[in-house]
């Protein structure tokens, strides 16, 4: 194919990606409760979680928790908000960088923003990666459409969260490895950039620091090899400097991995079962995105029928080890989520492109290979393509609620902040109150309650909603009651007198 042909297909590969992109973009009207700690972590003053006090607010309360509403750009805030979480600063403070420029707005494109940015350098990388390591423009090719295809990407582009930033510094670090792979010698500005990649990533999940691990015991071991012993004295004082430093800026690590909120981390890591972990990451994979199944069965036919060697090992257990590892251990084995896969699919992907063209480089029909390879992994993906974090929410639904601003609301709580996936719904009311008691005597005598013609009212899904609503009806003058939908946290009622 010519250079303008190439060009052309890359051209329309990576439109078609960001059409679609930009569709489920576009479509995305609810959060999940995690997306909301993202914005509220970032952008509320001192305050990392909402409380539950029993007093009547003003959505500008709610606002103001989401959002940056008067002095912008306070970094402690967010530092001590995330000291109070489990996760380290560097994404809530790039949200509140951003959200210090649109002051008093709360919108899904600051976080979209940040996601797409960072998957445009995914893929800038993905394709370079794959041409560098020997696949050419076709390998580049081939995994920008088996990634672009997935429930993976699009799944992660949705997510509000900093697994978007964190698959762009996993498959960057991994980009850097390569580079120091094939020079075969590294320099100053190399080990500056080892510095501040690993310090980045770091700072934005400590699950890259899994991969991080991974990745550099493997170099290290190649370079041994290569009895390169100056070059691994160098790498291993750049990784401790590294670790000097991020422990110096974000000591809370310590506590977050090895403490109270760090759950039993490594308890739970010292039990690693390793085929129960491989049964987890396999399940999620069978029940998300079959093409990522279908193709290394494939690679593995086409390894026995043309019985082609690995030509380049180093490369290949670079390639290979570090993303299967972490994936296995974090998604596997600790937390059994989807969602921390997301950040390492890019560099299994990398792998499933270099392994692919490395089998059809000699083949006599590679490029139809090529091509229906690139088809049936594109359509296993697409298949009942439902990406995870798009709408929670039909449309209906949608609809009927737009048409209640301005009412009160009443949230019945459980007793934790569950209630904060619901608070960009309590912008559009006059006035909410959120309690985590289900005695709702103290109706009867409030005022507002008592102005209120129709009430909006949130029943968490551990009490028995029927027999909260009756009880209002008995203690107000509401006569009647209807289910408007069934949120994350609760069901959601109107009430009209």
């Amino acid at each position: 194919m010519s250079k303008a042909n190439s060009k052309v297909a890359q051209f329309f590969v990576y439109g078609i990606i960001l059409v679609i992109s930009l569709y489920f973009m576009v479509g995305k009207s609810t959060y999940f409760v995690d997306e909301i700690y993202s914005f509220g972590l970032s952008n509320s003053n001192y305050m990392p979680f909402l409380p539950s006090d029993d007093t009547w607010k003003t959505p500008d309360y709610y606002l103001d928790y989401l959002s940056v509403i008067n002095d912008g750009f306070d970094y402690k805030s967010v530092w001590f908000n995330q000291s109070v979480d489990v996760h380290p600063p560097l994404y809530y403070s790039i949200i509140h960088s951003i959200s210090s420029i649109f002051k008093g707005i709360f919108s899904k494109w600051i976080g979209l923003g940040i996601n797409i940015s960072a998957m445009i350098g995914v893929y800038w990388l993905l394709y370079k990666i794959s041409v560098s390591t020997g696949g050419g423009y076709k390998g580049g090719l081939f995994s920008s459409i088996l990634y672009g295809s997935s429930y993976w990407y699009y799944s992660d582009l949705l997510f509000i969260r900093m697994y978007a930033l964190t698959a762009f510094l996993s498959i960057l670090l991994l980009y850097l490895h390569i580079q120091f792979y094939q020079k075969n010698k590294m320099n100053l500005a190399d080990y500056i950039k080892l510095f501040f990649s690993l310090m980045s990533g770091m700072l934005t999940h400590y699950f890259f620091g899994v991969y991080a691990c991974f990745l550099c015991i493997i170099f290290c071991s190649i370079i041994l090899k290569r009895k390169k012993y100056k070059e691994v004295l160098l790498y291993i004082i750049t990784l401790a400097l590294s670790g000097i430093f991020y422990i110096k800026i974000w000591p809370h690590i310590f506590n977050h991995v090895f403490g109270n909120t760090g759950n039993g981390l490594f308890d739970i890591l010292f039990s690693f079962n390793e085929f129960h972990a491989l049964g987890n990451v396999i399940k999620i994979f069978k029940e998300h995105s079959f093409g990522y199944i279908v193709l290394p069965i494939v690679l593995c036919v086409m390894w026995v029928l043309f019985r082609k060697k690995v030509y380049n090992k180093g490369l290949f257990l670079l390639l290979l080890l570090p993303p299967a590892l972490t994936i296995l251990v974090t998604a596997g084995k600790i937390m059994q989520s989807e969602r921390y896969m997301y950040p390492f699919i890019p560099c299994i992907t990398v792998f499933i492109s270099f392994y692919f063209c490395h089998i059809i480089k000699d083949c006599k029909s590679g490029q139809y290979i090529f091509y229906l390879t690139a088809v049936i992994a594109a359509v296993c993906n697409l298949v009942n393509m439902n990406p995870s974090f798009y709408k929670y929410y039909d449309d209906y639904y949608m609809k009927e609620m737009s048409a209640l601003d301005g009412l009160n609301c009443v949230y019945i709580n459980e007793g934790w902040a569950k209630y904060t996936a619901n608070v960009p719904e309590f912008i559009q009311y006059s006035n909410i109150y959120v309690t985590n008691s289900n005695d709702i005597a103290w109706m009867s005598n409030d005022k507002i309650v008592q102005k209120s013609n129709q009430l909006i009212i949130y029943i968490d899904y551990i009490y028995d909603s029927d027999t909260i609503l009756n009880n209002i009806l008995s203690f107000t003058d509401y006569s009647k009651y209807a289910l408007m939908t069934d949120t994350y946290s609760a069901k959601v009622y109107l009430l009209e007198k």
